[in-house]
């Protein structure tokens, strides 16, 4: 089968997981791998599916994304909060939406009709600015010891300066959860 058809859910205890086979004294998978004697881990390899810890079927690669989303929700009600500035994007990570202004949260509230902000688990977000490049990058076009020439250096250096003054690139989530006060006006 091809691995994105649709496949009959097959877990490690059915048993075309995987069969012991004699001769060799092993464990093979569905697929032929021999495995000696590690049984659970020739189960594991012939299977697709899985169970979570909450009982769901789930493909072997895979996370439970109910469980996912609740442990993130117990873990956001525990996480370090700071107030919001109203300037820097938060993130929400009960809808996995970025949020640029007040506005984009007022309309995330009233899309998800909740009246509190906190109901969208909502995370100050980090900046991403681009990396410096050091000079050591060509390092491997440069004979041992060698140097790059120095108008290449002066580039590097104006180019560098660049970057550590421009604005970030994108954002990701941060590590402290959001106040929004949304009466508190910010200039």
């Amino acid at each position: 089968m091809q691995a994105n058809s649709p496949e009959k859910p097959i877990f490690p205890e059915s048993e075309e997981a995987a069969k012991f086979v004699t001769g060799i004294s092993g464990w093979v998978d569905r697929y032929g791998g021999f495995f000696g004697t590690n049984e659970k881990l020739a189960r594991y390899s012939g299977s697709t599916h899985k169970h979570c810890g909450c009982g769901a079927a789930i493909p072997k690669n895979s996370y439970c994304e109910p469980c996912c989303k609740n442990k993130n929700s117990e873990l956001y009600l525990i996480i370090e909060r700071r107030e919001w500035d109203q300037k820097t994007p938060l993130f929400s990570q009960s809808h996995d939406k970025y949020l640029f202004d007040k506005d984009d949260l007022f309309d995330l509230m009233c899309e998800a009709q909740v009246t509190d902000p906190d109901e969208l688990e909502l995370f100050i977000c980090e900046p991403n600015h681009l990396g410096e490049i050091e000079s050591d990058y060509w390092a491997d076009y440069l004979p041992d010891d060698g140097e790059l020439p120095p108008e290449v250096e002066a580039a590097l250096e104006e180019f560098n300066a660049v970057i550590r003054k421009s604005e970030p690139v994108s954002w990701s989530p941060g590590k402290f959860a959001a106040i929004v006060d949304l009466e508190a006006k910010h200039d």
